[in-house]
């Protein structure tokens, strides 16, 4: 149960191709396994670029909702059930990067909202040569439930007995255009702080807003 976020880098290695990418998880209670699911759909709404999952766990439906929004930069997925309080998941980033190069942290900022962030670099910038920075942030909300750092796992945030939880996700790197010959393609930019910049605009509007926003921008190029 997995949605595939972003591939971040494809680097052609001799007659190796090496494929990087960031992977969104959400998880149910350890104890799911033990749940009964059924009636599961799958749909992808083409007329307003909003894709759904929909199922049962133990009769009671289970709604999950994913667009990823040009007007504001991000992923915005929104997990409901049909029951009161009964969502319990586990969010956290991972990336199939070998090398692991990255870092994680998880943390629960003083609105109670949950925050993973996880940054990349490619190649140390020495030399005279710089980094290619890459930085990735999630933040969580939960409606009706509380957020946790999971001292198990403390680069995972657990929402627990939640009427609604939203992710909002997004990434960048310093890589900037370059039209001239100096092919300087990276800048001294640190790219979390405008990763944490468009979440902080993000955050401001409601769920419904900015899914409004993303369908309208989307059907004046379909419709």
């Amino acid at each position: 149960r997995y949605i595939k976020f972003e591939v971040s880098k494809v680097r052609r290695n001799g007659s190796n191709l090496r494929v990087s990418e960031f992977t969104i998880l959400s998880r149910e209670e350890l104890d799911a396994a033990n749940a009964s699911y059924t009636d599961y759909s799958r749909e992808l709404d083409i007329n307003n670029s909003i894709a759904t999952v929909d199922y049962k766990k133990d009769g009671i439906g289970q709604h999950r909702e994913y667009f990823i929004s040009y007007p504001n930069n991000f992923m915005g997925i929104r997990l409901a059930s049909d029951g009161s309080g009964d969502l319990n998941k586990y969010i956290y980033m991972q990336t199939f990067d070998y090398r692991k190069n990255y870092t994680r942290e998880a943390s629960i900022d003083e609105n109670g909202v949950g925050i993973i962030t996880m940054r990349f670099q490619l190649g140390d910038g020495t030399g005279g040569k710089k980094a290619e920075k890459i930085a990735a942030q999630i933040r969580v909300y939960a409606d009706g439930g509380a957020l946790s750092v999971d001292p198990e796992n403390p680069v995972y945030i657990r929402a627990e007995n939640a009427e609604e939880i939203r992710v909002y996700i997004t990434a960048g790197t310093n890589y900037v255009q370059c039209t001239d010959d100096t092919l300087d393609f990276l800048s001294d930019e640190d790219p979390l702080d405008a990763v944490e910049t468009r979440l902080d605009i993000v955050e401001q509007q409601s769920y419904d807003n900015l899914k409004a926003a993303h369908t309208a921008d989307y059907k004046e190029l379909f419709d």
